[in-house]
């Protein structure tokens, strides 16, 4: 697992992801934008395969 810290980010899947946010489903997606306060939020992304 990865852990990213960030203000802005953008985020294109090969598969559709399921989501949430604080802990409530949000719609699934390939994509997701975010923006947030410097240093808020933490990303947890599973590891890539290889």
């Amino acid at each position: 697992m990865a852990f990213f810290t960030f203000r802005h980010a953008e985020f294109t899947f090969d598969r559709v992801q399921h989501r949430e946010l604080d802990g409530d489903p949000v719609t699934s997606s390939h994509r997701l934008s975010v923006e947030t306060s410097p240093g808020a939020p933490v990303m947890r992304l599973p590891a890539r395969e290889e």
